[in-house]
Parts: C-alpha cells; sequence; structure tokens
C-alpha cells in the first residue's frame, strides 16, 4: 500500500491531537504548563516542545498544536448542616482551549481535504501544497570559542579523554534551520588516523552526538560524520556552537611525540551536510567555511605555546636603513628538565641548533641573530627550562638590505635535547600554524 505525502501530514496531525489527549488527561493535575504539538507540513513529522524548551516555538514549515494542561477548578460544594460535611461540588468543567479557532478550523478543513485527496483540484499523486515557504540559508565560521594552537600532553599508556580541539558555529538566514547530518574532517599530518583518535562527539546546546560513521580520505585525514535529526536547530539570525571533542590513543606504539592534529569545515565538503528550512536545503545554500588550528600531542618535552608570542619591528639609521625584529616566547618543561643551545640560525631547519628562523625578503641582506631568556645556563651557552617550569626566550634579528623592500621575520622551531650540552638526541618542537609565530612585515631602505 502506497502511503502519500497528504496522508502523512494527515496521519501526523491526527497522531498530534491523540498525543495531545493523552498527554493532557495524564497530567491535568500536575502542572499548569503549555505544550505545543509541530506537525512538518512536508513529512507529517511530529516533534513535541514545552516552555523549557530553547526552541520553544514551532518553525515556519510546521503546523502549531497547543494546549493547557489544567481545566478550570470545580464549584466548591454546598456547606452541610448544623456542622455536617458539605455534599460534594459537581465537577469541574473541562479547561478552556487557548488554540486558535481559526487556525482549528483551517487544520480541520486541511484534514478533510488531504483525506479526501482533493488538493486544490490535483489528483492522489498531487503533493504541491499551499503552506507558506521561505528561502533559508545557513552561513558556518569560527567560533570565538575555538581554542588556539596548543600543546596536548598524552600519556604514553593510556587513552587521553575527551579534548576539544574545534568549536565551530552556524547561523540561519531567510528562515530556521533544522540541522540532520553535520560533518567535520580531522587531520593527523604524517600519521595514521585510526592509530591517533579514539573517538569523536559533536555538543550543541548541551546535547552530545556521537560519530555515526567515517568515511576515509586518507590514512591521515577522514570525515566524521554525526546525525542530529531534530536535536540540532539553527535559529534565524541566531548563531549555535558546536564543539569538537576527541578522545586520543596512547601514544606508545601508535605515533610519535610530537604529533599533530587539526580539524575544519572546507567549504567544498557541504555537499556531505543535511539541512531543511521549509524545503532542503542544496550544497549552494551553505557558506563560510571553519579552520581550525593545530595543536600538539606530546607524551613530553618542551611546549611552546602561540598565545605567549610577543612581535616588536623598527629601523634604525637615518634613512631607515636598519630592521630590527624581535620574537617573544615562553617554553615550558613537562616531564623533565630540557636544553636549548643559545644559538639560531636562518634558512634551512638545524636541529644542533636552539632556534630555526626565516627572514622574508630581497635576497642579500646581511642577517644577524641572536637568543637570549631568563633560563639560566648550566652550561656556558645552553639554557636550561626544568621540568615544570617556563621560561621566555628573546629572539632579536636586524636586517641590513642591499635591496630596499619589505621583510618578515618567523620562527620555525625550537629545538632541545634531555642532555645538558643541548645538542644530543635533539627533539624539535615545530611551530604551527606559522601565522602566529612571525612578526608584521617592515620596509627597509638600502643603503
Amino acid at each position: 500500500m502506497n502511503i502519500t505525502l497528504k496522508s502523512k501530514i494527515a496521519l501526523g496531525l491526527l497522531i498530534a491531537l491523540i498525543v495531545a489527549a493523552a498527554v493532557t488527561l495524564t497530567y491535568a493535575a500536575v502542572t499548569d504548563t503549555q505544550i505545543v504539538a509541530c506537525v512538518a507540513k512536508n513529512t507529517g513529522f511530529v516533534r513535541i516542545i514545552g516552555e523549557k524548551s530553547k526552541f520553544n516555538k514551532c518553525l515556519k514549515n510546521e503546523y502549531q498544536l497547543a494546549w493547557n494542561m489544567q481545566g478550570v477548578k470545580g464549584a466548591d460544594g454546598e456547606d452541610g448542616a448544623d456542622g455536617q460535611p458539605g455534599a460534594q461540588g459537581p465537577q469541574g468543567e473541562p479547561g478552556a482551549s487557548n488554540w486558535n479557532e481559526d487556525r482549528i478550523a483551517r487544520l480541520e478543513a486541511r484534514i478533510a481535504e488531504l483525506e479526501a485527496g482533493n488538493n486544490g483540484g490535483g489528483d492522489d499523486d498531487d503533493t504541491s501544497t499551499t503552506t507558506e515557504t521561505y528561502e533559508a540559508k545557513l552561513k558556518l565560521s569560527l567560533s570565538q570559542s575555538n581554542p588556539e594552537s596548543t600543546t596536548i600532553v598524552v600519556d604514553e599508556d593510556v587513552n587521553t579523554d575527551w579534548v576539544s580541539i574545534f568549536v565551530f558555529e552556524t547561523e540561519a538566514v531567510g528562515g530556521d534551520v533544522r540541522v540532520d547530518t553535520v560533518v567535520v574532517k580531522i587531520e593527523t599530518p604524517d600519521a595514521d588516523i585510526t592509530r591517533v583518535v579514539d573517538d569523536a562527539e559533536i555538543i550543541v546546546d548541551g546535547n552530545t552526538f556521537d560519530t555515526e560513521r567515517i568515511e576515509f580520505l586518507s590514512s591521515s585525514s577522514a570525515l566524521y560524520y554525526y546525525a542530529t535529526e531534530g536535536e540540532y536547530i539553527s535559529g534565524e539570525d541566531e548563531s549555535v556552537e558546536v564543539n569538537l571533542q576527541v578522545s586520543l590513543k596512547r601514544q606508545l606504539g601508535n605515533y610519535a611525540s610530537p604529533q599533530l592534529i587539526k580539524a575544519s569545515l572546507p567549504a567544498n565538503e557541504f555537499t556531505t551536510w543535511e539541512a531543511e528550512g521549509s524545503d532542503d536545503l542544496s550544497p549552494s545554500d551553505f557558506s563560510g567555511s571553519a579552520i581550525g588550528d593545530t595543536h600538539t600531542l606530546i607524551t613530553g618535552g618542551l611546549t611552546v605555546e602561540a598565545g605567549s608570542v610577543q612581535t616588536t619591528v623598527g629601523t634604525l639609521g637615518d634613512n631607515d636603513t636598519l630592521g630590527v625584529f624581535e620574537i617573544e616566547f615562553e617554553a615550558t618543561a613537562v616531564e623533565g628538565d630540557y636544553y636549548i643551545r643559545e644559538l639560531a640560525t636562518n634558512g634551512a631547519q638545524n636541529t644542533a641548533i636552539g632556534v630555526a628562523y626565516e627572514v622574508t625578503g630581497p635576497d642579500g641582506a646581511q642577517i644577524n641573530a641572536t637568543l637570549t631568556s631568563t633560563a639560566d645556563e648550566d652550561i656556558n651557552g645552553v639554557f636550561t627550562v626544568r621540568d615544570g617550569e617556563t621560561e621566555s626566550f628573546t629572539l632579536t634579528v636586524t636586517i641590513d638590505p642591499v635591496t630596499t623592500g619589505q621583510y618578515r621575520l618567523t620562527i620555525r622551531e625550537v629545538n632541545y635535547s634531555e642532555n645538558t650540552n643541548g645538542t644530543e638526541s635533539t627533539k624539535s618542537q615545530e611551530l604551527l600554524p606559522e601565522s602566529d609565530y612571525r612578526t608584521n612585515y617592515l620596509s627597509i631602505n638600502a643603503n
């Protein structure tokens, strides 16, 4: 037996009325709260909402039915003669409905029309309606709550519980949008993502949604799908935050330390999302994108936080012929003492050098660099950062150009060792994203 869309809507309205009656009879003596049944015009889907719900109104593509939960109090009984208890009063009349009579009349007529297969003169297969439609769109962007690039300390032997790595937000334009499927991209460069990420979930308005399925793009990149049907509504002109959390597998035997991880919403992946306003949204109805910061997983070592970075630039000389660039950052030792050589080099990364940096600008300039720190030097020329302590470092670079132009300084990585000489068995802390570890451009004149 084929069930047409009109039958579904009629059935949905009938179910809503039955639910209304059942709920009213069951709870009439308990509460005076108002509840509402929302019946989707295009599917017959029924949602029950209450006054305390965040989205306590029906969407534009839904019929609304509302009723009170308690009847009017019955009249008091008469006093009994000579002090005897009075006779019981008559049963109170049913509670006054707050339904809009015109809306009820329209709904009853619509139900009759659907049941009769008379939809504006069409036959049973005619699914056209006279309901209100609107052109809804969904904007996506990075949230201000998105965590900045940070170092996440993981365990060698035990999985790490939920860590937030990405927060984005959606905003509906032109009308409310119900989001049914959310898709987020997670990347673990140079590592098998299945050996790094144990699980992932999203949190929307206090509701947690588990991963429904995973689509692998490569060994280190995958799309994570989340089914949020009926539970994720982006109100018109309202921002809704979505928080992605991951649990991480133990490091030993799975991935190197340090290891990078990031998440994003690439604009070209909106074909995988599912959402609806008065009708289903197409990929062209989505706009924007959100690229999360890169985070570093380590079991121990030297960590550098992007939030600690400060930069200054300036020129010296009568004709601004010498540029001076400074980048200050903080480094924290985790699970041990670590040692950094008092050296810095431009160009190719060198793990024997304390700091590797890069100068952007015309070739041929004379460049000099120094690295200073608040850390002690147990051995001359080697800075010591004690376990659990944080020390400040300042890289100062002077540029004397042969060509007038724009110049910029970027720190690429910090190299350290557990050996007191700072050179044996060195490890590298790559500083990403590079936009957090560079100065502004500075115009310097040639001599």
